[in-house]
């Protein structure tokens, strides 16, 4: 991911998130990190399908932001790509991946398929859905990518 995919980035972010990062959130996370743009087809006849937002940590690397635009949802695109970073990260040599998930989402489904535990929880995590709605809880999941 560059500069050039955030104007499509942040159009899919709005769509899909309540509460979605901002332009700046993603200019900074361009300076730090591991960032994708998932793509479907190839050479001249690729589309954008989803994003990846990463932070290398020591050994580990933190998946911040996943996303499969709407209308490419619930095609197996985001268990590809998905199984796909974590084929890289141990090519990479990384020993750990790490994400925080709201309790609710139902990717802990595909994530826990891929080979994360559930590790934790951080209560009252998430802001609510709506102003006045509830906070919400993070569960925290890892993946020991040296047994993948």
């Amino acid at each position: 991911m560059d500069e050039a995919d955030l104007d499509w980035v942040m159009s899919v972010e709005r769509r899909v998130y309540v509460r979605p990062w901002g332009r700046r959130g993603f200019e900074l996370a361009l300076d730090e990190g591991l960032n994708y743009v998932i793509v479907r087809g190839s050479g001249t006849h690729e589309q954008p399908v989803g994003y990846v937002i990463c932070r290398p940590v020591v050994d580990e690397v933190e998946l911040l932001n996943f996303c499969i635009a709407p209308p490419f949802q619930r095609q197996g695109l985001g268990r590809r790509a998905l199984k796909i970073l974590l084929e890289r990260w141990v090519e990479q040599g990384w020993q750990r991946a790490l994400l925080e998930v709201r309790v609710s989402n139902p990717a802990r489904t595909l994530y826990r398929s891929l080979g994360f535990d559930e590790d934790g929880v951080r209560p009252n995590y998430y802001p609510g859905d709506r102003p006045g709605s509830e906070r919400e809880d993070a569960c925290l999941m890892s993946c020991d990518l040296s047994v993948h």
